[in-house]
């Protein structure tokens, strides 16, 4: 099973905000401290290599897509309310691209049959509401590309507390309880440490629940 694990950083630096920075512009975003330690530790529980820094560009992402059957991206999420097509994932740049990946791209990406994509980025849930009463957000670009599981954030995350929600959630998995058991876990485990609902309860699953491997 392979899960490549991505963690994009762009941008200079300003004061330190949570993971979404700004939600309107490529510049100016905030550093992600722990995104690159957060994919690491992931990638080296499934016995795969990380790709991090300047390795972590758009077109590594597609490439990975194609392949892997689990994929973690830990980046900059921008939410565009007015044009939601144009909400996006960023990623680093490079000869082939400018590291951005829009969410009218993700329908065509090749994941038909990926069994999660785990989006640990800012207000990757949201969207506008469309004329069937679905959201159309980052989640449901993904599902509509054929993933069978998406995770995805409610609103801003913080870039630690995410780190350790989402070592919790693959170190569940690895142990055999289904995704969404796996997820919900995780956050009761934060949830002692970090009380506040900001920092625990802003990653929700969507698609397929998963079932429980019995040890």
């Amino acid at each position: 099973m392979t899960c490549p694990a991505l963690a994009g950083e762009r941008g200079d630096p300003p004061p330190a905000t949570p993971r979404n920075g700004t939600r309107s512009s490529r510049a100016g975003q905030a550093r992600l401290e722990y995104a690159a330690t957060e994919a690491e530790n992931i990638a080296a529980d499934y016995g795969v290599a990380a790709l991090t820094g300047a390795a972590a560009t758009a077109t590594a992402f597609r490439a990975a897509a194609a392949s892997a059957s689990r994929l973690h991206i830990a980046a900059h999420g921008v939410l565009n309310p007015i044009q939601p097509a144009f909400s996006r994932l960023l990623l680093g740049p490079d000869d082939r691209s400018d590291g951005i990946v829009n969410l009218y791209e993700i329908p065509g990406l090749p994941i038909i049959g990926v069994d999660l994509v785990t989006l640990s980025a800012c207000d990757t849930q949201l969207g506008r509401r469309s004329v069937g009463d679905e959201v159309a957000g980052i989640n449901r670009a993904f599902l509509a590309a054929g993933a069978r599981t998406v995770v995805a954030s409610l609103w801003t995350v913080d870039d630690e507390v995410g780190a350790i929600l989402m070592r919790r959630f693959y170190e569940n998995l690895r142990a055999g309880m289904s995704k969404a058991k796996a997820l919900q876990a995780a956050q009761t485990a934060i949830r002692a440490d970090h009380p506040s609902p900001y920092d625990w309860a802003n990653f929700v699953l969507n698609g397929d629940p998963g079932a429980e491997i019995l040890p």
